[in-house]
């Protein structure tokens, strides 16, 4: 440390501290888009200001409640399927192998239209 940081380290610092930092913010977005979030989350009392841990972890325990019973609807379980069932359609073969085809038929009819075009001129 007497010379400095080496600057694989000082990379290493860094990129340690972005991701501290990254999740942060993603730990209360509203806190870090407003520039008076912070005052959501606790009081003034005397012209001092009081954090209160409940007041940021009452609300995230309410939505866990609300996520994990939505995970048992049919409704999410719906939704999953869905996204699954499109995600099937993209990734089969059979739909990529007729896709191709049309996207080259489509190619190739252009093109020759644009060769056209160009020899005629």
């Amino acid at each position: 440390i007497e010379n400095g940081l080496s600057p694989r380290f000082a990379l290493s610092l860094r990129s340690t501290r972005d991701a501290i930092e990254r999740y942060m913010i993603s730990l209360s977005p509203e806190l870090n888009t407003t520039r008076d979030g912070w005052k959501e989350l606790g009081e003034n009392e005397n012209g001092e200001f009081y954090f209160y841990p409940n007041k940021y972890i009452d609300p995230l325990k309410n939505e866990a409640r609300f996520c994990q019973a939505m995970a048992h609807t049919q409704m999410f379980v719906s939704h999953v399927y869905k996204r699954k069932q499109a995600y099937d359609l993209v990734n089969n073969d059979v739909f990529k192998s007729n896709l191709a085809r049309l996207l080259a038929k489509w190619i190739w009819r252009k093109w020759c239209v644009y060769k056209a075009d160009r020899t005629s001129n």
